[in-house]
């Protein structure tokens, strides 16, 4: 009875196409069909060093768009929720989840939502070792140069000898996931990969 007089009263739409949903899911779905699924990647972190980034779709919508949305607070739930639900989460093994914090401007952190979504379908406890304290700044610097004074780091020892899976919602040039890989390694980590909503292809 509640549930539908709330139907009735806040109706629920895809968050992408605007259709009428009749369940609690955030896209309908002719728009999940459209998450194109990528094959994993390898990024460069140091010249001897690489790991492996595995990305739940390409950078397409209706996740684009849905990345596109940084101050809705509803939209950052429904990205956590189908990065969570997604093939890749179930097979993760690891000791810690690390993410990427994102801008808290809009009042809440959607790198920190996403990364209690993965938390709770894999069961890996979530480690908070590192704090945005800026967003990039501008020119003369080069994007990672930028990227690198966005971040501080505090006390990552405990990741010293643990499986360290990293998280964030999108990888565009790579430069933040070789940022924080690389000040991570300095603990030596038994394992370090990447997982990303989003990856934008080459090409």
């Amino acid at each position: 009875m509640i549930s539908h007089l709330l139907d009735f009263l806040a109706p629920r739409f895809c968050h992408y196409c605007r259709t009428y949903l009749d369940s609690q899911e955030y896209l309908c779905a002719l728009c999940t069909e459209q998450i194109r699924p990528v094959l994993s990647t390898i990024l460069k972190i140091t010249r001897t060093q690489k790991i492996s980034v595995h990305a739940v779709s390409a950078y397409e919508d209706p996740l684009r768009f849905l990345i596109g949305q940084r101050h809705e607070y509803e939209v950052a739930h429904a990205l956590a929720t189908l990065i969570g639900r997604h093939p890749i989460v179930s097979s993760l093994s690891a000791d810690f989840l690390v993410p990427i914090p994102s801008d808290e401007r809009h009042g809440f952190n959607r790198s920190y939502i996403i990364a209690q979504q993965v938390s709770a379908k894999s069961g890996i406890p979530i480690y908070y070792g590192i704090q945005r304290i800026a967003s990039p700044v501008k020119k003369p610097y080069t994007w990672y140069e930028q990227v690198k004074k966005a971040f501080e780091f505090t006390d990552l020892s405990a990741l010293a000898g643990k499986g360290c899976i990293i998280l964030d919602d999108v990888m565009m040039t790579g430069a933040t996931l070789q940022v924080v890989a690389q000040e991570l390694i300095k603990v030596n980590p038994k394992s370090l990969q990447a997982v990303v909503g989003c990856l934008k292809l080459k090409g």
